[in-house]
């Protein structure tokens, strides 16, 4: 989702989707004057959110209250009210492969018609979206069910994977090649001969983050800045890495804890696993299961039961 979206972003984008020529794998339009079923609101969810991943895009986007031949704004009535269009979003979760919803659902005034845009996240990397057991596509404008080659492509992400793109949440200077710092230098003072003494002077941690560039650590991987994501091309890859999943993994569990009310450490573990980067080994995702209850239970969104060698979470605030 994008986080701080005003209604001056939300114009902006509406009018960039306007001017498009017509509609894309990843860009819908409906009248929707008055309703729109659940089941079709289902398929496209899933549609999007899969032709989205395989674009390498951060979203997909459904507009209600648009004529799709001539994108003319009309109007849509479409759940007035926020509650309503909230519960949509647990709707459609409730059908779709790891509860992937709508990332929000925005009502904007434009020309001084309503209208509603459902913002679709990509699929995660290697997780095809289904809805209701069945995988939706785009063929051009149509909505189709989605062909086996773009499930298998979607599929192979996880066995290769952008490793510049990886974050290792417990990384630190020490895990970084003295040599690789070295060399960095090298090339950033070759590039800002200005500076070649005060650069010098810097220490790695300085340096780093003066520099703002990738390093290779001594473990096979490597991590990559927010700045340097954004700089490279990178900012969706790094949105999936640490943003979306994080949110994924963290939605999950409290959508299941309220629907099973209690959950013990080991079935969080086996509910959770499955949405975490291939790129962890099994003690960082472990790590990474353990720091997400910690922080839930700091926030007092849930709390822990022990009994005997096992501990059992349930809810603390309503979802």
């Amino acid at each position: 989702m994008f986080i701080g979206m005003t209604t001056v972003d939300l114009e902006n984008i509406l009018s960039g989707l306007l001017a498009l020529p017509a509609e894309t794998e990843v860009v819908e339009f409906k009248k929707a004057e008055n309703g729109f079923g659940e089941h079709e609101l289902g398929q496209y969810c899933s549609a999007l959110s899969n032709e989205a991943n395989l674009r390498g895009i951060q979203c997909a986007w459904l507009v209600f209250g648009v004529e799709n031949r001539t994108h003319e704004v009309t109007g849509t009535n479409y759940k007035k009210s926020r509650a309503s269009l909230d519960a949509v979003k647990k709707t459609i979760a409730d059908q779709t492969t790891g509860r992937i919803t709508f990332s929000e659902i925005h009502v904007l005034e434009y020309n001084g018609k309503r209208v509603v845009m459902f913002e679709v996240a990509a699929a995660p990397q290697g997780i095809p979206i289904a809805y209701k057991g069945h995988y939706y596509g785009r063929d051009g404008e149509s909505l189709v069910a989605l062909n086996i080659q773009k499930i298998e492509q979607i599929r192979a992400q996880r066995f290769s994977r952008d490793w510049s793109a990886g974050i290792i949440s417990d990384a630190s200077i020490e895990d970084l090649d003295p040599a690789a710092i070295s060399k960095a230098r090298e090339l950033y003072s070759a590039a800002h001969s200005e500076k070649s003494a005060e650069i010098a002077g810097w220490d790695d941690m300085t340096f780093l983050n003066k520099a703002k560039i990738t390093i290779k650590g001594k473990k096979p991987n490597l991590f990559i800045a927010k700045d340097i994501a954004r700089k490279t091309g990178q900012t969706v890859i790094y949105s999936r890495h640490k943003g979306l999943q994080n949110k994924a993994c963290e939605e999950l569990l409290l959508v299941s804890l309220k629907d099973h009310k209690t959950l013990s450490k080991t079935e969080i573990t086996e509910l959770l696993w499955p949405a975490l980067p291939d790129m962890l080994n099994d003690e960082q995702k472990k790590n990474k299961i353990r720091n997400l209850l910690s922080k839930l239970k700091k926030q007092k969104k849930i709390a822990n039961d022990t009994r005997g060698n096992n501990s059992i979470w349930r809810l603390k605030v309503k979802i």
